[in-house]
């Protein structure tokens, strides 16, 4: 990956809070201005990655009691040169770990820009600065092998989500691990198989952006007058089925919810 593969990754992104808009904004800038943003040789701040890791029950997540901040924290850690950040949140959570977690998903699961107080670190002083996260969502077995690593961290387990979101021994941390938490929950809900009725222009790109959006709802088909507008639709908008027919739709047994399009009178009517 080079670095302007990074910058589309993040671009990419869509912010779920004012904080990530602000800081994917901000993020964007810093690459383009600071040419050393992915190595520690930038001393105002550079660019980080974080892995949450969770449970298949999606109730714990995975955390190590960090040596300099004397608390429990996610893993993660520097660029240090290299662009593909989803490769440095999978290192670092092995290495901190020693569990080879899987990803979720492939995209930016959040962004935030983080302060760091100075602080000593192998006897040498660090500068305060900032932090530019991207965190990616892992998933490894409960029943995983857990070891320490002595140099960064002094224990590593399982905790509970909603003990997670209470924990205050890191105050800076705590809005941060709650966003992560309600978004995982968010994502645990039960998917809603919607299915759309009508190929009309009107609106479409406001409609399948928010249905797209919404993580408890999967875009299972659409149906048109025309089986060729229909599959046109699918693929642009990214359906896993289409139609050509009102009927088909209504009569497959995936569809647990309709979205329609058209006059009510047109779907009696046939």
């Amino acid at each position: 990956m080079t670095k302007q593969r990074l910058r589309q990754e993040i671009e990419a992104f869509r912010p779920g809070c004012p904080q990530e808009a602000a800081d994917r904004a901000e993020m964007l800038r810093w690459l383009d201005t600071h040419p050393q943003a992915l190595e520690r040789e930038d001393e105002q701040g550079h660019f980080t990655a974080s892995a949450w890791i969770v449970n298949p029950a999606r109730d714990q997540v995975l955390m190590a009691y960090h040596n300099i901040y004397q608390a429990w924290t996610w893993l993660g850690g520097h660029a240090d040169g290299e662009c593909c950040l989803h490769a440095v949140a999978l290192r670092e959570a092995e290495e901190e770990t020693g569990v080879r977690a899987r990803p979720v998903q492939a995209e930016i699961f959040s962004v935030e820009i983080l302060p760091v107080p100075e602080h000593v670190k192998r006897g040498k002083t660090v500068r305060g600065h900032v932090h530019l996260n991207v965190t990616y969502l892992l998933e490894a077995p409960q029943d995983a092998f857990l070891r320490a690593k002595p140099d960064e961290n002094s224990g590593v387990k399982w905790r509970l989500a909603s003990e997670v979101r209470e924990d205050n021994t890191e105050p800076c941390m705590l809005p941060v691990y709650r966003k992560l938490t309600d978004r995982v929950r968010r994502m645990s809900m039960e998917k809603v198989n919607w299915g759309v009725l009508g190929t009309a222009e009107i609106g479409v790109k406001q409609t399948f952006a928010a249905m797209r959006q919404a993580e408890n709802c999967r875009m299972m088909a659409i149906a048109g007058r025309s089986a060729e507008k229909a599959a046109e639709f699918a693929a642009r908008f990214g359906f896993e089925k289409s139609y050509g027919s009102y009927d088909a739709l209504l009569d497959d047994p995936e569809i647990e919810a309709v979205y329609t399009r058209c006059r009510i009178r047109c779907i009696c009517n046939g």
